[in-house]
């Protein structure tokens, strides 16, 4: 067994004093560590789609009145896009439930569902159109994706363009 006064720690690896490099167990808040939480595949696969058929997004985007980082953000629009991964955010279809654990992960992943919809509420409340969109969907049906945030693109420009006009409607006369 190694001394931990004799190790510095590199990654999963660990170097003696002596020089020789010996591996160890990471620990759980290690590996969680290395789990992305941006650029995810879905994410960047969703951004590819979007970036190809000439929209263009702001990533990682802090929403100005909540705080909350947006995935996928159309500022100008209004629109807010997230990529909600199918285990971390307990999709009903593809979500895995792990039997080590079990009660960790099914707090871990209510809590994730009721912050999603905590941030979705509090975007909503701002004006924004929210949008979540499942990993799966991405991966199996991407023009649907895309597709879903352009049809919400298009209805927001038309709003937009409603409430800039001085509050009112197209119509002549008083509001």
């Amino acid at each position: 067994m190694l001394d931990r006064r004799e190790v510095k720690r590199t990654n999963d690896t660990v170097r003696t004093a002596q020089g020789k490099v010996a591996r160890t167990p990471l620990t759980r808040s290690e590996i969680m560590s290395r789990v992305k939480s941006i650029d995810t595949t879905p994410e960047m696969a969703l951004r590819r789609r979007l970036f190809s058929a000439g929209l263009r997004y702001r990533v990682q985007y802090r929403h100005p009145q909540t705080g909350t980082k947006v995935d996928i953000a159309f500022p100008a629009a209004r629109v807010a896009v997230f990529v909600d991964g199918c285990f971390w955010h307990g999709c009903t279809t593809h979500g895995s439930h792990p039997k080590n654990h079990a009660d960790f992960w099914e707090k871990k992943i209510a809590g994730n569902r009721l912050r999603d919809q905590r941030q979705t509420e509090a975007i909503r409340a701002t004006g924004w159109t929210v949008i979540r969109i499942w990993e799966h969907t991405v991966e199996n049906d991407s023009d649907d994706a895309v597709e879903t945030i352009t049809d919400a693109l298009s209805l927001a420009h038309r709003n937009l363009g409603r409430t800039q006009a001085g509050g009112r409607s197209h119509n002549k006369g008083p509001a």
